[in-house]
């Protein structure tokens, strides 16, 4: 928006005017600066709560970033990467990373590194470009091993093979996370490892084996009482005994997990409740009528959140024989090869080759091994 000084400069020649304008125009300026940093507050303010209207900030006062110093740049393009990924606005994750590498703000800070490479990382999971995806967290290891952070790292790497459906690496390195986890008692990790495994064991139709897991993430959280994590590791629990046909199990666990989403009022997570029932109902035997199904397809049509999509997509839909649409079009998948900030972030920290991640991997693996024999045992 053009403000009123600018806008008189522009429409009159009358030198007193252009005078006076000019000796008017730097508190003008100072307060449209000020203006904009309210903006990015109220960005940053609503980028987890209301993302949505953090989103329609972004676009609509997308001329505002460059008026902003470069602190309060890069401010900006990493609350439009966070808010993105909520909205599942891959372009608007994609241009952010952009700016930022061209801001160049990350060059000599380890923790903005990491940042960067996990979100090209996620971007690259996002839209199955998973070379990438691989490169970004295979490097991030290496930068937070300085850190002695490099759990993490590792972890996102398994869930790129994960994702990549190798599920040989990927079973292996949640393995030894898990081992670790449970060897070095932290408690944060734990449930996330045997979720993992659940996911898995899920993915492999392993599903006596992944209720096993998902029972075991579902326990630590209760006992930490962290009640969205529970919520999700019940959820997880339930749709295993679904696959499972362990009928008797899920209507033991339904009502405690059903109450404690509705209680927890997640729009996401009460849809996966739903889809999960009614697959359940289906595999009883009772019939899922066409109303129904559309009414399910809405419920997912609003759902901000990309692996409860996925999980759906991918797990319960085919079972109703719903028709929820693709994850992502021929034409987005690996569209991050070959751009010009992911060379240039990837050279710049002399990150390994999509052909070299396989062999970092199994180093990063051995590491950890060499930790865990290093344990006393007990």
């Amino acid at each position: 928006m053009m403000n009123h000084s600018k806008s008189l400069l522009l429409s009159t020649t009358l030198f007193l005017y252009v005078y006076s304008s000019f000796l008017s125009s730097e508190p003008l300026v100072n307060q449209e600066k000020e203006q904009h940093e309210d903006t990015l507050a109220d960005i940053e303010k609503y980028r987890n709560i209301d993302p949505k209207h953090a989103h329609n900030l972004l676009i609509s006062h997308a001329e505002e970033v460059n008026s902003l110093n470069l602190d309060s740049q890069k401010r900006w393009w990493v609350a439009a990467i966070r808010v993105g990924f909520l909205q599942n606005d891959n372009r608007l994750v994609e241009g952010a990373l952009d700016e930022l590498v061209k801001l160049k703000k990350h060059e000599d800070d380890a923790l903005s590194v990491n940042q960067m490479l996990l979100y090209t990382g996620h971007l690259g999971m996002r839209i199955s470009s998973y070379d990438i995806a691989k490169q970004a967290y295979a490097c991030m290891y290496l930068v937070e091993k300085v850190q002695k952070s490099e759990f993490h790292a590792l972890y996102t790497l398994g869930y790129a093979y994960f994702s990549e459906k190798k599920f040989d690496m990927a079973r292996t390195i949640f393995i030894k996370l898990a081992r670790l986890a449970d060897l070095t008692d932290r408690q944060y990790w734990k449930p996330i490892m045997y979720n993992a495994l659940g996911s898995l064991d899920m993915e492999t139709e392993s599903y006596e084996s992944a209720a096993k897991h998902y029972q075991r993430a579902l326990d630590l959280q209760y006992q930490a009482a962290d009640r969205n994590s529970e919520v999700v590791a019940g959820l997880s629990l339930l749709s295993a005994f679904t696959m499972a046909d362990n009928t008797k199990s899920y209507d033991r666990l339904y009502m405690r997990i059903e109450r404690l989403t509705r209680r927890h009022k997640n729009q996401n997570l009460e849809t996966l409740l739903d889809w999960i029932e009614s697959v359940n109902r289906f595999k009883r035997g009772n019939d899922i009528s066409d109303i129904q199904k559309d009414l399910l397809i809405d419920k997912f049509n609003q759902i901000d959140n990309d692996l409860v999509r996925q999980t759906i997509r991918n797990l319960l839909a085919p079972l109703l024989s719903v028709d929820v649409g693709e994850s992502i079009s021929e034409s987005e998948s690996n569209a991050l090869q070959g751009k010009a900030w992911v060379t240039t972030l990837l050279n710049h920290h002399n990150c390994p080759r999509s052909d070299e991640v396989d062999g970092i991997a199994k180093q990063q693996i051995s590491d950890v091994q060499r930790k865990i024999d290093k344990i006393p045992s007990n």
